[in-house]
């Protein structure tokens, strides 16, 4: 990363979804923070790699890639799946007693400790799939037509929706940092079960409402990573010597 960045901010895709999500924010948030999208096995970059399809192996092997580097802060931001996945991880990492991150965004998901709203089966067909994604919004229609493309998506979107089924947090495993709760004011996640993150927190919680539906993130990519920027703000600590950019500022 170019110019002078004083934290990390790990970011965790949605289900179907690859690290790639996160690229454009490089280019969007102050060179202060550095944004590391982390990909999952079975995604993107890691497409040869086999799919997870519990939560407990998701996470065994993206931790290796969640190394903040020493000396620096870091944060967590995940949206809907990634949301779970991101808190499981800041979780592990208190435990262990490692460096936990300063903030942790959840995004477009109900608490851990409250059930989903998905209504498929165990093993849902390629039809009931797409059903679901167009109950979602985000995927165009063009996408959702497309069968070689949805040869590829379906097969990811159904596991990581197993990793989403197998988790079922208590709300006894609280953390000590701070959570920052996102949600769409159109998405059809329950508002009671997105305001229970309070439960996962012994530190500051705040609820954020945004205009639009389950992928709000991308309908209000500007508010979203100017929220980003204003909570993390506190965190910053510029490198000595460094000259402010004005994207630095």
């Amino acid at each position: 990363m170019n110019g002078p960045s004083s934290l990390q901010l790990f970011c965790f895709s949605y289900a179907g979804a690859s690290a790639a999500a996160y690229l454009r924010w490089r280019r969007q948030l102050p060179l202060w923070i550095e944004v590391v999208p982390i990909e999952l096995a079975g995604h993107g970059r890691r497409v040869s790699e086999p799919l997870e399809t519990t939560m407990d192996g998701a996470i065994a092997r993206i931790e290796p890639l969640l190394r903040p580097e020493r000396g620096r802060r870091y944060a967590l931001f995940g949206h809907s799946l990634g949301a779970l996945v991101a808190f499981e991880c800041a979780r592990r990492c208190e435990q262990r007693g490692g460096p936990s991150p300063c903030a942790l965004f959840a995004s477009g998901c109900h608490a851990p400790s409250q059930p989903g709203t998905s209504t498929l089966s165990d093993d849902p067909t390629d039809a009931e799939l797409i059903t679901e994604l167009q109950r979602w919004g985000g995927t165009p229609p063009f996408a959702l037509s497309n069968a070689e493309l949805m040869q590829l998506t379906l097969p990811i979107l159904r596991a990581d929706l197993r990793v989403a089924a197998s988790y079922r947090g208590q709300v006894q495993s609280a953390i000590s940092t701070p959570i920052h709760v996102l949600a769409g004011s159109l998405d059809p996640l329950d508002p009671a079960a997105v305001r229970a993150w309070h439960q996962h927190t012994r530190a500051e919680h705040t609820v954020e409402w945004f205009e639009g539906g389950h992928f709000f993130i991308h309908e209000r990519e500007s508010d979203v990573l100017a929220t980003l920027t204003r909570r993390l703000a506190p965190w910053r600590e510029p490198r000595p010597g460094a000259e402010a950019t004005a994207d630095d500022r």
